[in-house]
Protein backbone atom coordinates (compact mmCIF):
# COMPACT_ATOMS: atom_id res chain seq x y z
CA UNK A 1 0.00 0.00 0.00
CA UNK A 2 0.98 3.32 -0.90
CA UNK A 3 2.19 5.24 2.69
CA UNK A 4 0.56 8.23 1.57
CA UNK A 5 -2.64 7.01 0.74
CA UNK A 6 -2.52 4.79 4.23
CA UNK A 7 -1.73 7.50 6.21
CA UNK A 8 -4.96 9.21 4.74
CA UNK A 9 -6.98 6.27 5.30
CA UNK A 10 -6.02 6.21 8.97
CA UNK A 11 -6.82 10.03 9.41
CA UNK A 12 -10.18 9.21 7.49
CA UNK A 13 -11.32 6.33 10.65
CA UNK A 14 -9.46 8.39 13.14
CA UNK A 15 -12.17 9.91 15.46
CA UNK A 16 -10.00 12.11 16.69
CA UNK A 17 -8.84 13.58 13.75
CA UNK A 18 -10.35 16.41 11.83
CA UNK A 19 -11.14 14.30 8.76
CA UNK A 20 -13.07 11.66 10.51
CA UNK A 21 -14.91 10.27 7.69
CA UNK A 22 -14.63 13.11 5.57
CA UNK A 23 -15.55 12.19 1.66
CA UNK A 24 -13.02 14.42 -0.10
CA UNK A 25 -10.30 12.24 1.32
CA UNK A 26 -11.14 9.81 -0.88
CA UNK A 27 -11.22 12.27 -3.57
CA UNK A 28 -7.89 13.10 -3.20
CA UNK A 29 -6.89 9.40 -2.78
CA UNK A 30 -8.68 8.59 -6.36
CA UNK A 31 -6.49 11.83 -7.50
CA UNK A 32 -3.52 10.67 -6.23
CA UNK A 33 -4.20 6.89 -7.61
CA UNK A 34 -4.35 8.27 -10.81
CA UNK A 35 -0.27 9.17 -10.56
CA UNK A 36 -0.09 4.83 -10.90
CA UNK A 37 -2.83 3.89 -13.23
CA UNK A 38 0.26 3.66 -16.18
CA UNK A 39 3.13 3.32 -13.97
CA UNK A 40 2.15 0.65 -11.67
CA UNK A 41 -0.93 -0.88 -12.85
CA UNK A 42 -0.74 -3.80 -10.53
CA UNK A 43 -0.84 -0.90 -6.95
CA UNK A 44 -3.55 1.12 -8.86
CA UNK A 45 -5.54 -1.87 -9.08
CA UNK A 46 -5.32 -3.43 -5.53
CA UNK A 47 -5.73 0.34 -4.19
CA UNK A 48 -8.76 1.39 -6.25
CA UNK A 49 -10.05 -2.16 -5.10
CA UNK A 50 -10.09 -1.28 -1.75
CA UNK A 51 -10.62 2.20 -2.02
CA UNK A 52 -13.83 1.97 -3.87
CA UNK A 53 -15.63 -0.78 -1.17
CA UNK A 54 -14.96 1.72 1.21
CA UNK A 55 -16.26 4.29 -0.40
CA UNK A 56 -19.75 1.79 -1.48
CA UNK A 57 -19.91 0.92 2.18
CA UNK A 58 -20.17 4.90 2.70
CA UNK A 59 -22.10 5.81 0.05
CA UNK A 60 -24.90 2.94 1.41
CA UNK A 61 -24.83 3.99 4.49
CA UNK A 62 -25.26 7.35 3.59
CA UNK A 63 -28.23 6.75 1.41
CA UNK A 64 -29.88 4.61 3.99
CA UNK A 65 -29.30 7.02 6.59
CA UNK A 66 -30.91 9.65 4.27
CA UNK A 67 -33.51 8.15 3.96
CA UNK A 68 -34.97 7.11 7.55
CA UNK A 69 -33.97 11.04 8.29
CA UNK A 70 -36.55 11.66 5.25
CA UNK A 71 -39.09 9.11 6.67
CA UNK A 72 -38.88 10.67 10.21
CA UNK A 73 -39.40 14.43 8.68
CA UNK A 74 -42.29 12.83 6.72
CA UNK A 75 -43.97 11.65 10.02
CA UNK A 76 -43.69 14.29 11.43
CA UNK A 77 -45.41 16.49 8.68
CA UNK A 78 -42.95 18.56 7.71
CA UNK A 79 -43.62 20.05 3.85
CA UNK A 80 -42.09 18.57 0.79
CA UNK A 81 -40.11 21.70 -0.13
CA UNK A 82 -38.00 22.16 3.13
CA UNK A 83 -37.06 18.12 3.26
CA UNK A 84 -35.97 18.40 -0.24
CA UNK A 85 -33.63 21.34 0.92
CA UNK A 86 -32.57 19.56 3.98
CA UNK A 87 -31.93 16.28 2.39
CA UNK A 88 -31.46 16.80 -1.16
CA UNK A 89 -33.90 14.12 -2.13
CA UNK A 90 -35.97 14.67 -5.13
CA UNK A 91 -39.90 15.34 -5.16
CA UNK A 92 -41.11 12.02 -7.04
CA UNK A 93 -38.16 10.34 -4.41
CA UNK A 94 -40.10 12.08 -1.28
CA UNK A 95 -43.26 10.74 -3.25
CA UNK A 96 -42.31 7.29 -3.21
CA UNK A 97 -41.39 7.54 0.04
CA UNK A 98 -44.71 9.00 1.35
CA UNK A 99 -46.70 6.39 -0.38
CA UNK A 100 -44.34 3.74 1.24
CA UNK A 101 -45.28 4.94 4.65
CA UNK A 102 -48.90 5.11 3.83
CA UNK A 103 -48.61 1.11 2.20
CA UNK A 104 -46.72 0.50 5.70
CA UNK A 105 -49.70 2.12 7.78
Amino acid sequence: MDPWIDKKLDEFFDKNSKDYINMDIFNQIFEKLEEYKDTQPELYNHELFIIRDFKNIFDTAREEGTIEITKNLIEQGVEIDKIMHYTKLSKSKIENLIQAIKLDS
